[in-house]
């Protein structure tokens, strides 16, 4: 069987690629985005579309009803955040959240761009043709640049957030989603993308 590699030409090894970014033997282009106490944010390793997503847990398991109540809760909260984060991006329509309960718990944050919906319509039924596309067509130097820059971005303003003091205390979420906004910049997006150093393999 053919060993997986990421979208920087990286093998991933064919181990629970769960497990192996919670015990830090992978680490996701980009790096890890946010960790809390059971959770991870990092951008999707395998498919080159900028602001996809991914919460694994730490712990293996399949469901989120093997979760805890404050595990449950956790997730939830870092889920919004992440979510939130990607209100900067003027492009993304919007975000479907996916999670199969299939091998190591992970829920993906699936952006919805104007060319996806072009190309393949407007229903869950084709994010698999999606993800596909892109994997085939999309793992090119620019783009791999755009998708890092975003997840600096995303971490930045992840951190703009904790900095206000509002991270997971529910307060005053106007002023949170507003903080969010002032990062409609495209000079950011030039800017992490120009300074992001890639090494393709």
């Amino acid at each position: 069987m053919t060993e997986r590699q990421d979208i920087i030409g990286r093998e991933i090894g064919l181990n629970c690629i769960g497990c192996s970014i919670a015990d830090g033997s992978y680490v996701p282009p980009g790096g890890i985005i946010r960790e809390t106490e059971n959770f991870m944010l990092h951008q999707d390793p395998e498919i080159p579309i900028k602001g996809f997503l991914i919460i694994p847990s730490k712990r293996c398991m399949k469901s989120i009803s093997e979760m805890s109540e404050s595990e449950a809760t956790e997730l939830v909260m870092l889920c919004r955040d992440a979510r939130r984060a990607l209100l900067s991006f003027e492009d993304i329509i919007r975000c479907d959240i996916i999670q199969e309960e299939r091998g190591h718990f992970h829920l993906w944050i699936f952006p919805v761009y104007k060319w996806m919906t072009d190309m393949f319509g407007d229903s869950l039924d084709h994010v698999r043709p999606i993800m596909r596309y892109a994997k085939e067509n999309m793992k090119t130097e620019e783009n791999i640049r755009e998708i890092l820059g975003c997840v600096e971005r995303i971490r930045k303003c992840l951190s703009l957030r904790e900095g206000s003091g509002l991270l997971g205390s529910g307060e005053d979420d106007a002023l949170d989603t507003e903080l969010f906004l002032e990062y409609k910049r495209e000079d950011i997006d030039k800017e992490d993308a120009q300074n992001e150093t890639v090494e393709f393999l």
